[in-house]
């Protein structure tokens, strides 16, 4: 589906991309203010979609 596809996009880009963690390359401390944790709040149909992304999470 394609707003499956449009919710990968929306994820933050990881700390080793941007050279915030040297320690721990691949972790992200997951927010509210960002996807998916902020798609999950639009409504019913967004969160059900997040929650069953694999990608996402």
């Amino acid at each position: 589906e394609l707003i499956t596809e449009i919710f990968v996009h929306c994820l933050p880009t990881p700390a080793s991309a941007t050279g915030a963690c040297f320690f721990r390359p691949h972790f992200v401390r997951p927010s509210v203010k960002d996807a998916p944790l902020l798609l999950c709040q639009i409504c019913r149909r967004w969160r059900a979609i997040a929650l069953t992304t694999p990608q996402l999470w």
